[in-house]
């Protein structure tokens, strides 16, 4: 059984379909398939607790518990434990890391050192925690991921129509 660790965007367009602003509206079918697909695939998915805290912030907090609840009978949640954290400062001590970080900065004016070091937190715990693979949309994400583990975006993924396009064709027949 493969063990894959899906980034914050992939889980919120697919699974929550709660997050999608006019532009990413196609992404929430996509995102949609592709974990369809990696259900039928038997994969599992890994997912860092540090997604988990980014997936509940637009979320009041009295859904919490439920939100959680339904999180951790779908995927494998894991903490950023000690083998994570060392793994953590390994990735940032190394300079080649550093190089990819001060690159992002320097082309992408959003890309906060906030969110960079929670991102490599994020890639620490999923290795540290088995994932053979991550999948994200997120070109920083997969910039820092790369050399420590594989990390694809899942659009590149080939996988079958979902049944929510099914069902939109049928209406507009």
């Amino acid at each position: 059984m493969a063990l894959v660790c899906l980034d914050t965007q992939i889980i919120q367009w697919g699974a929550m379909r709660r997050v999608s602003d006019s532009g990413s509206q196609p992404m929430i079918a996509r995102a949609y398939d592709f974990i369809l697909w990696l259900t039928q695939q038997n994969t599992t998915v890994i997912l860092p607790s540090l997604i988990v805290g980014e997936l509940l912030v637009p979320i009041p907090p009295e859904e919490h518990n439920r939100v959680l609840a339904q999180l951790s009978s779908d995927w494998m949640i894991v903490d950023f434990d000690l083998r994570a954290a060392l793994l953590f400062a390994q990735m940032r001590y190394d300079k080649a890391i550093k190089q990819v970080m001060d690159d992002i900065r320097k082309h992408d004016p959003y890309a906060t050192r906030k969110q960079l070091i929670a991102d490599v937190m994020i890639i620490a715990t999923a290795i540290t925690h088995g994932a053979e693979k991550i999948y994200s949309h997120n070109d920083n994400f997969l910039s820092l991921a790369k050399g420590y583990v594989v990390a694809e975006n899942f659009l590149n993924i080939s996988v079958q129509k979902s049944f929510l396009e099914d069902e939109q064709d049928n209406t507009e027949e």
